[in-house]
């Protein structure tokens, strides 16, 4: 990924696509903040009221900082570089983002939501259903959104983990009132409700950027300011930003799909459906064309997203038929120029062994953190959590490691499946010094030389010729220890 200077200060990416450190936290806010969606809470500032509880203000550009109970909790490496991370509720012991509570006031509400059922036809008796064991021994849930607007109100709950539910018939609460459902298919808990007032009420504030980008946040009653994503103004719709154009782009965005039409003729273009407790239809839809080369990947083009249409029709070579029954698509609308969205781009902030990666509007000003950027390996940070719980930066994007025994084809530099274990190294321009990652031992390895031998496949134990590769294979190198690798402290804000 090669870099440009942009300014004196900072430097741009020019992006690909690659999953930020906190792009889902900027997503999970940003749904959170839908115009006229927030109370005033008991804090006051200075600043101008606005509808709905809104306040705008010179200060909304300050990073976010904790409160007595609500903790902006960063990223902080070893050289002073650090990002913003998440909120942390200091009371309940958990992480927590804004939303809107069942009091009809926004606040902090736990950010671990699982399915929340009921054992009556009611929806008056709310129990867990979700998957236990390692790594889901979170203690908290809420309720999710049952409208396509999503104003619903949330409830949060704490789950009693010693409390199981023998399994039976269940119900979900959807934009049709509460209807029956299969039996659960998962474990059923106990929960107890969260009484709304028990947690920390925020008061929204909207700072104007350029080209039509808002700036939200939060203050909490308790002193806290926390990030409240991003808002596309001329659209009045949440956005999120994109890697690949350097816009933002709304928060409900699905694609278009390639062989799926709503008319006979399969002239009309229909796209992908936001599907839960209801089928909806997204803010805008996007064709990413192709996207089977990851390091050359084309401008996008979005659409305006239409009405939903139940008849749709696949395209199989010059045939037109009929869909599956009971299919939903999305109409396809008119063309949307990307120079209408607000521009929002990564940058690199300044030249460290491990720098702090901002985000900027059109006019260079910095307006939210995006994540840490690793200069030597021309790679973003992946927040990892190694030995005794040490933070650590793997690299996003890295090529995987797969070992034998998994069920999954190996490559192997010698012709009977010996010698140099080999991966696909996703070794995009400006990568080229990226460690290799096994997900499933957890371990980094030296990225070695691009293989041009002919090598042999190992699969489910027998050996086989290499076959031809989309890309480059890298030989996997020495194991990494974690010690070495860019070591990260989580500090209060």
């Amino acid at each position: 990924m090669p870099l440009t200077f942009h300014a004196p200060t900072h430097r741009r990416i020019i992006s690909r696509t690659q999953t930020l450190l906190l792009i889902s936290l900027s997503s999970g806010l940003a749904a959170c903040g839908a115009p006229g969606s927030s109370e005033t809470s008991a804090s006051e500032e200075e600043g101008t009221e606005t509808e709905e509880g809104t306040t705008t203000g010179d200060d909304d550009a300050a990073r976010p900082t904790s409160g007595t109970r609500l903790l902006a909790q960063y990223l902080e490496a070893e050289g002073g570089a650090r990002v913003f991370e998440r909120v942390f509720d200091s009371e309940l012991d958990t992480v927590c983002t804004p939303g809107l509570a069942d009091d009809g006031q926004m606040r902090c509400l736990p950010t671990y939501f699982m399915d929340v059922v009921y054992l009556d036809a009611q929806c008056s008796e709310p129990v867990f259903m979700g998957p236990t064991g390692e790594g889901f021994d979170f203690a908290y849930a809420r309720t999710r959104s049952t409208s396509c607007d999503h104003v619903s109100n949330y409830a949060s709950y704490r789950i009693d983990w010693d409390r199981s539910v023998p399994t039976q018939d269940i119900y979900r609460r959807g934009p049709e009132g509460c209807t029956a459902a299969q039996s659960a298919d998962q474990p059923l808990f106990a929960v107890s409700e969260i009484p709304a007032t028990d947690l920390v009420s925020l008061e929204r504030r909207e700072r104007s950027m350029a080209e039509g980008l808002v700036v939200i946040s939060y203050d909490g009653a308790d002193g806290s300011r926390l990030p409240g994503g991003y808002l596309d103004s001329g659209r009045s719709v949440p956005c999120v930003p994109s890697e690949v154009d350097g816009r933002c782009v709304p928060v409900e965005l699905t694609s278009v799909w390639t062989d799926r039409y709503a008319d006979e003729g399969c002239t009309q273009a229909v796209g992908e459906p936001i599907y839960g407790d209801a089928t909806c239809a997204p803010q805008m839809l996007i064709d990413r064309g192709d996207t089977s080369d990851e390091c050359a990947l084309p401008a996008p083009r979005y659409f305006e997203a239409g009405e939903l249409s139940s008849a749709v029709y696949e395209l199989a070579g010059d045939a037109c038929t009929s869909g599956v029954p009971g299919s939903v698509g999305v109409l396809v609308g008119a063309e949307v120029a990307p120079t209408t969205l607000p521009s929002i781009r990564a940058e690199v902030v300044d030249g460290s062994e491990v720098a702090e990666l901002g985000y900027f509007d059109a006019e260079g000003e910095r307006v939210g953190d995006a994540g840490l950027w690793i200069a030597a390996w021309g790679a973003l940070c992946m927040l990892r959590e190694g030995p005794g719980q040490q933070l650590y930066c793997g690299a996003q994007g890295a090529g995987i490691v797969v070992e034998p025994g998994n069920g999954i084809p190996v490559p192997w530099s010698n012709t009977d499946c010996t010698g140099t274990l080999l991966t696909d190294g996703r070794s995009c321009a400006g990568q080229g010094e990226a460690p290799l990652w096994n997900i499933i031992s957890e371990s980094w390895y030296e990225r070695g030389p691009e293989f041009t031998g002919e090598g042999s496949m190992e699969f489910m134990g027998s050996c086989s010729p290499l076959p031809p590769m989309t890309g480059p294979l890298i030989e996997v190198g020495p194991l990494i220890p974690i010690a070495e690798l860019p070591q990260l402290t989580r500090v209060d804000g």
